[in-house]
């Protein structure tokens, strides 16, 4: 059975390098509120990922270390549900509305043919 936690730390590691991957794809098309939260969650789930590297450094790999990589995993997995269900829900109005030139009042906006 000592085998099998080299097995759930790296499906953890690879849920948490997931989330990672979706904030990168969906940074540019969220917007306002939504934009700010997934930045705070992107920083909660940074420092959280530098305590366990520091755990690791500091107590070693036992009992504690494998503790922090499940609370980080479950929390990058969380993290990830919830920013697929902001970007789901993303309206077409806040996505045109998202896409700003340079911060400046500038907007690019879809042509309305109709």
């Amino acid at each position: 059975m000592h085998g099998a936690w080299y097995i759930l730390r790296w499906a953890w590691s690879a849920i948490s390098i997931a989330y990672l991957l979706l904030y990168v794809l969906t940074t540019k098309r969220l917007g306002g509120q939504k934009k700010k939260r997934s930045e705070a969650t992107f920083w909660v789930i940074v420092v959280l990922a530098v305590l366990r590297v520091l755990v690791r450094l500091v107590l070693g790999s036992g009992l504690v270390y494998r503790f922090a990589v499940v609370f980080i995993g479950i929390a990058a997995g969380i993290a990830a549900l919830d920013l697929a269900r902001m970007l789901i829900t993303l309206e077409p109005g806040e996505q045109d509305a998202a896409v700003d030139v340079n911060h400046s009042k500038d907007r690019i906006q879809s042509l309305k043919l109709n």
